[in-house]
């Protein structure tokens, strides 16, 4: 698990290597929120099957849910 780095916003979680366009997870560290990022473009944030936003680990304890 990766835990927040102080000054960096944005920390790699996963990388699925070895394809052209290998999708990538990072987390926002401020808000806790984790993305889906392609290598050649596109950005999502990954949501639940309620449709809220997944959080990491390290973030449920600092983040509120509403």
């Amino acid at each position: 698990m990766t835990e927040p780095i102080k000054g960096r916003r944005f920390e790699k979680l996963f990388k699925q290597g070895g394809m052209a366009n290998a999708p990538e997870i990072l987390v926002d560290m401020q808000t806790g929120v984790e993305y889906l990022v392609m290598s050649r473009g596109g950005v999502t944030p990954l949501l639940d099957r309620d449709g809220r936003p997944i959080l990491a680990p390290f973030a449920k304890e600092q983040v509120p849910e509403g």
